[in-house]
């Protein structure tokens, strides 16, 4: 199992908090969310921006990510059921 999560982890894209615009990406996300009711959570918001300014793809369990514009980040939704 440790070797399996190893492998996973390597996966991973790391990122580096000076890449990219992550402020303003969040300042844009968190702007519209609020500006349209949508209730986004702040740690949403930081994920998304992260993942919007470092141009990865956002895995995700959840809709929530859902609420905002599509264009505003790369984003999967994976049924935790399922797996997919």
């Amino acid at each position: 199992k440790v070797a399996a999560l190893k492998g996973l982890l390597a996966q991973l894209v790391v990122v580096d908090l000076s890449q990219g615009d992550i402020t303003g990406r969040y300042a844009a996300i968190a702007g519209y969310s609020k500006r349209n009711g949508l209730n986004v959570g702040d740690n949403d918001c930081w994920i998304a921006a992260t993942a919007a300014a470092a141009n990865a793809w956002l895995l995700t369990v959840d809709k929530d990510f859902d609420r905002l514009p599509a264009e505003s980040l790369n984003r999967i939704v994976i049924d935790p059921v399922l797996g997919s």
